[in-house]
């Protein structure tokens, strides 16, 4: 399983960042618009470069390609993606074959990117001692 590199120091920890994103994913999945409230304790201001990870995953949900973009180069930097008009994937920079990705179907690109970028999440924290 491959390291996904987070912005520093979650508000939430282990299994309830774990849940916090698998209830989050449901919801996206389910066609639902996020709210900063579903996303700010998950991805919290980065206070060094002033980043706001769950403004553009809020956005991400109502389809811009921006903010899902922003989202993914704040918090899969190492990693790759490929998207078209209804799916995703994100796979790690050294992957040995990009079938090793995390895939996301939505609506939209942008959506469809933000639920690949979750799975690479939660399967992160599935790593996680």
């Amino acid at each position: 399983m491959y390291r996904v590199k987070a912005l520093p120091v979650p508000r939430q920890a282990g299994s309830e960042r774990k849940r916090a994103l698998v209830e989050l994913l449901a919801k996206i999945e389910a066609g639902e618009v996020i709210q900063s409230t579903d996303a700010v304790d998950i991805w919290p201001t980065d206070a060094r470069s002033m980043a706001l990870p769950w403004l553009d995953a809020c956005k991400a949900s109502q389809g811009s390609l921006d903010a899902a973009k922003a989202l993914h180069d704040a918090v899969l930097p190492n990693f790759l993606w490929k998207i078209n008009c209804s799916n995703a994937t994100v796979y790690p920079f050294n992957a040995p074959d990009t079938g090793s990705g995390f895939y996301g179907m939505a609506d939209n690109p942008a959506r469809a990117w933000l639920c690949a970028i979750i799975q690479a999440l939660i399967a992160n924290e599935d790593t996680k001692p």
